[in-house]
């Protein structure tokens, strides 16, 4: 078993790398990517029986979701996005629509202010738009450091004939790199969305495009 510490610090190095590359990623270039993901993702069937979606609000250069948000809202659907509570320690996930009033927790990430949110539960959410860092032909994911997806979906390690929520990654394609070393906490993705291609879990290193 590979050493948490050793394997850390290797996550930290690539997680430097790649969010260095993707806050140098020209505007133009970003929301090219972004207009190319939210294409794809309309083409899903899964992303079309979602009733409920969780989107996240970017920051540090992270895949633009303003169009999937307005997508999703006016497709009907209740639209969600991650707030840190605990103190930080943990995160929930609240109704959103855009114009709502935000504040900024101390990662620096927009989220509605607490006097207005309604929470839903995690295993209510039949679909989750998540960030990262970087991916692999696994799907393993590497985000910010925290840990908040791990946790807060931790119950589907457990649920091994769960499919509900379906998490996918919202990434550039230069973030896909050959291996990532994992941790037994971690909770691998379902599939993920890049400017280029629509990575699957049921073929470890299937490339779709669509």
């Amino acid at each position: 078993m590979a050493n948490p510490m050793v394997t850390e610090t290797r996550r930290s190095e690539l997680r430097k790398k790649m969010r260095g590359l993707r806050r140098t990623l020209p505007p133009a270039e970003q929301s090219a990517a972004a207009k190319a993901i939210t294409a794809r993702l309309s083409s899903l069937d899964s992303f079309h029986k979602a009733l409920k979606i969780a989107v996240y609000l970017p920051i540090d250069g992270e895949v633009d979701t303003g169009s999937l948000i307005s997508m999703a809202i006016d497709a009907g659907k209740t639209v969600c996005v991650p707030v840190l509570v605990d103190r930080g320690k943990n995160m929930r996930f609240t109704a959103y629509m855009p114009g709502q009033r935000l504040s900024v927790n101390h990662y620096g990430i927009s989220e509605p202010v607490p006097e207005d949110r309604r929470y839903v539960a995690a295993d209510q959410l039949d679909l989750v738009l998540t960030p990262l860092v970087a991916f692999d032909h696994s799907l393993h994911r590497i985000g910010m450091g925290a840990g908040h997806y791990d946790r807060c979906f931790s119950f589907l390690r457990q649920r091994k004939n769960s499919t509900k929520p379906r998490l996918i990654g919202l990434a550039y394609e230069f973030q896909r790199v050959a291996a990532i070393e994992t941790c037994e906490w971690d909770v691998p993705l379902s599939a993920v969305a890049t400017e280029t291609a629509f990575y699957r879990s049921t073929a470890a290193d299937e490339r779709k495009k669509k």
